[in-house]
């Protein structure tokens, strides 16, 4: 390192980019995660420089001459700052670049970060080393120096100037595109903050390059205008459940949010009033560029960044959904027993047509489509009736536990854990008593629907042959069923995404609206049915699409799985009952307790693997949707175990009323909210 400061101090004034790659693989440790050696190694540098007086005179000249020499403008506008080209198109680019890497002009300061910073794992432990040790190096240097105006043709000063202009220019041109002004009109105005922030940055920038005196006022009349700019874009975030969303405002939103934070930082790097500061954001910048252009063509990382966008618009409006499947209170606890057993009737019913239906001849394409068709009758049927099939619940009631997770204002975190503790147990019991309900009824319709068909017909539904094979496809061991049970619960979890994401397009697509004021359709039906259809299916063309997605993989599954010569199945808890049902009937009830009783343990394990498949890939979804990051599980963990050591029976029966525990947490939580009003 010496060697390289003494080859810096004898010629400071020309720009040699070699130099600063070999004082960087000085510095580099073998393997990125080995921040201490490189710390050591940092620290041995900045005390060269502090032992040397002579060493940080020509080393702050070095890099003066080196930042001189490169064009920082794409850098400090579009570096670390989120395409507008589109999650596909950006990822198809990033594909494209990883076989064929983008070369930068000469002069473009990137150019040079990845020469130096060449390694794309560099920023590991760059961003590890300690923010003191830049922050000593960048005063020690007089960097703040750099960044001020030397005269009128100052370069380095332009071009910072220019990179504010252009982001101001953006951030005005985006916060009045028309996918934000629909949602929120008053952004379209001449008073919108977005138009206004250009206004005041341009007028700031015109004073400030004609004269070096800051006005410390208009500084802060600048940054309370981007304030209102991010807290309009975090009302129309917080509305998503009104307006609906899509990528592309999504994708408008977060690049708003960067640029404007952009704008924030390289506006602090011109005022200079707090040289503390300007070292903490000089540092945070740099490390956030370094990184930024490391990752450029990460997948992975544009796969993590984009994944709460590809989710939010479909697991958002399953939560407001959710809290339906999730009995309060005993009363409400019963009617969900009734529905339930409703639902198991429905689902014994259509395995009787189910059965029927496999007997006709037909094409692979004409048995997927009547059994799909079958399968879609029974889940609409069962949503039309309000009646409960449990295992379509899981994917609601996970964006609804998710919402749980989110602390309130001024909530602690004991009372968000505890209030999230007593939901998880309601939707325990809530889940229970459906499967219960389910299976009482499903199981005994399907004998009386059997015997009933015999009575009519003269002869059995299934046969012989057919109630054998339904047997064997519960067995245990051989039949491959809970694989098949976790196929379903994989279904299953899908059917609730399309569910939120068709609520999510009727919600911003404005779908009601539209239908209301369809001249066509007023015509043919009359205003008032118009509004009625319209009403009903903004309230229900979401649950609607995700049954009817739900049918099209059940019906469709073995069939694509026989084309394709896979064993795909699906195996239900409740269709499995009202299979077992039949096949008992058909066989004449012959079969021994030991025969039973595997079967009955399978049905089990069918319903607990339907249920945590689909519920957990629901929560982790939902999880990412809101970008939360749960690291209290055991805190958690305990209060389960409490609440289970004190009433155990309240994971699988309401009780008669509210808990003392219970209440007391209400208490509290309406008290801060009073507080808070």
């Amino acid at each position: 390192m010496e060697e390289i400061l003494r080859l810096i101090h004898n010629n400071p004034s020309t720009p040699n980019p070699e130099l600063l790659v070999r004082l960087v693989e000085e510095i580099r440790p073998v393997h990125p995660k080995q921040v201490k050696t490189a710390t050591q190694k940092f620290r041995k540098f900045n005390t060269l420089l502090q032992t040397n007086p002579e060493f940080i005179e020509s080393f702050s000249v070095f890099i003066k001459a080196i930042y001189s020499k490169y064009d920082t403008v794409h850098l400090f506008v579009e570096t670390g700052i989120m395409s507008l080209k589109g999650f596909t198109f950006e990822l198809y680019n990033k594909i494209k670049h990883r076989i064929l890497p983008t070369v930068e002009g000469e002069d473009d300061i990137r150019r040079l970060i990845n020469k130096i910073f060449y390694k794309p794992t560099d920023y590991i432990w760059l961003n590890e080393l300690p923010d003191e040790l830049w922050e000593e190096m960048i005063s020690k240097l007089g960097l703040l120096s750099h960044f001020k105006k030397q005269n009128k043709e100052d370069e380095n000063f332009n071009r910072l100037i220019s990179s504010i202009q252009i982001l101001s220019h953006r951030i005005s041109a985006l916060g009045t595109e028309s996918e934000i002004t629909n949602k929120m009109p008053q952004l379209d105005e001449i008073n919108s903050p977005f138009l206004q922030q250009n206004k005041e940055v341009t007028f700031y920038l015109d004073r400030f390059t004609e004269s070096t005196d800051i006005n410390n006022e208009d500084y802060k009349h600048i940054l309370v205008i981007l304030s209102q700019c991010e807290e309009n874009l975090q009302q129309l975030r917080r509305n998503k459940h009104k307006y609906g969303t899509s990528l592309r405002i999504t994708f408008l939103i977060r690049r708003l949010h960067q640029q404007i934070e952009r704008l924030k930082t390289l506006l602090m790097l011109i005022h200079q009033k707090d040289t503390q500061r300007f070292c903490k954001t000089t540092v945070a910048l740099f490390k956030y560029l370094v990184k930024s252009e490391n990752q450029k063509n990460s997948i992975k990382r544009h796969l993590k960044e984009n994944v709460d966008l590809l989710a939010y618009q479909v697991v958002e409006h399953a939560a407001r959904t959710g809290i339906a499947y999730i009995a309060r209170g005993r009363k409400e606890f019963w009617k969900f027993f009734i529905k339930s057993l409703k639902g198991g009737v429905i689902v014994a019913f259509f395995a009787i047509t189910k059965i029927l239906l496999s007997r006709l001849e037909l094409s692979h394409f004409g048995y997927a489509f009547i059994q799909s068709l079958n399968y879609t009758m029974a889940f609409l049927m069962i949503y039309f009736t309000r009646s409960i099939l449990a295992t379509t619940q899981p994917a609601m009631t996970a964006s609804t536990i998710v919402g749980s997770l989110e602390k309130k204002k001024d909530e602690t975190n004991v009372i968000a854990m505890k209030r999230l503790a007593y939901m998880i147990v309601r939707v325990n019991r809530s889940q229970f008593i459906s499967f219960v309900g389910n299976l009482l009824a499903a199981l005994p319709f399907a004998i009386l629907f059997s015997w009933l068909f015999s009575l009519v017909f003269s002869e059995k539904l299934a046969g012989l042959y057919k109630s054998t094979q339904m047997l064997d496809d519960l067995h245990p061991l051989t039949s491959g069923s809970f694989i098949y049970a976790a196929i379903a619960g994989i279904a299953l979890f899908l059917a609730g995404l399309a569910s939120g994401y068709y609520d999510n397009r009727v919600r911003y697509g404005e779908i009601p609206r539209r239908i209301a004021e369809n001249r066509r359709l007023k015509k043919l039906l009359g205003q008032e049915r118009v509004d009625k259809l319209s009403t009903y299916l903004g309230m229900n063309l979401g649950n609607i699409s995700g049954y009817i997605a739900l049918g099209v993989m059940f019906g469709s599954l073995s069939t694509i799985g026989e084309i394709f010569g896979i064993p795909l199945e699906f195996r239900h808890i409740t269709f499995s009952a009202a299979n077992l049902g039949i096949s008992l009937y058909d066989l004449n009830f012959d079969l021994a307790f030991r025969v039973i009783y595997p079967l009955i343990i399978t049905l089990m394990g069918i319903g607990f693997i339907n249920f945590i498949v689909s519920f957990t890939l629901a929560l982790t979804v939902a999880i990412k949707s809101r970008g939360i990051t749960f690291r209290q599980s055991g805190k958690l963990f305990g209060l389960l175990v409490n609440i289970f050591k004190k009433y155990p029976m309240d994971y699988f029966f309401a009780p008669p009323g509210e808990r003392p525990e219970e209440k007391a947490l209400k208490k509290k939580i309406n008290h801060k909210n009073n507080k808070n009003l």
